[in-house]
């Protein structure tokens, strides 16, 4: 039991410690790849939860027609000594002065795009760290040295770096800003 309690506080340590630094070093976005994202913006398409509900904007009234918009048929044999047949009537006509009227797609607005994310999808471009092309990148000229800094605002902050044409140096300033 001890065993499976220290093993959890091992694997509770790291996972901590990996969030500690992801966070500190800016490391909080990677693609589904694992690769870091330098583009800025996140994989996105716009869906229907994007879009605001379409607004009706027909002024038309549901109508279909039935018998009460048609004229009774009139008797046209001239013949009343039979039986009339539907040969002998007339047909019927409309008399409604009402268009039938289904609502469709074009009784209501097109959808509004209501997200503000724009649609993107990761590209090789965007593994690309805009930092890599300066004038050092690609070649060994990283110096060794020390920074430190107070500002009128009370910010103090100091940086250190390591390099291999062995430059060191070091500075601490005070400045107002």
């Amino acid at each position: 039991m001890k065993k499976k309690r220290s093993w959890y506080k091992i694997v509770l340590a790291l996972v901590l410690a990996f969030t500690m630094i992801a966070t500190v070093t800016g490391i909080t976005q990677l693609s589904a790849t694992g690769k870091d994202v330098f583009c800025g913006l996140e994989n996105h398409r716009h869906t229907s939860e994007c879009y605001a509900d379409p607004e009706f904007i027909c002024s038309e009234e549901v109508h279909a027609h039935s018998d009460s918009c048609y004229s009774e048929p009139a008797i046209i044999c001239g013949d009343n000594s039979h039986e009339h047949t539907g040969s002998c009537y007339s047909a019927p006509t409309l008399i409604c002065e009402r268009a039938q009227h289904e609502h469709g797609d074009s009784c209501y607005s097109a959808p509004a795009l209501t997200c503000n994310k724009p649609e993107h999808e990761h590209t090789d471009s965007c593994y690309i760290d805009p930092n890599a092309g300066s004038a050092n990148a690609g070649s060994s000229q990283a110096g060794s040295g020390t920074q430190a800094g107070t500002g009128s605002q009370g910010q103090t902050g100091s940086q250190t770096g390591s390099g291999n044409q062995g430059q060191t140096g070091s500075q601490t300033g005070s400045g107002n800003q």
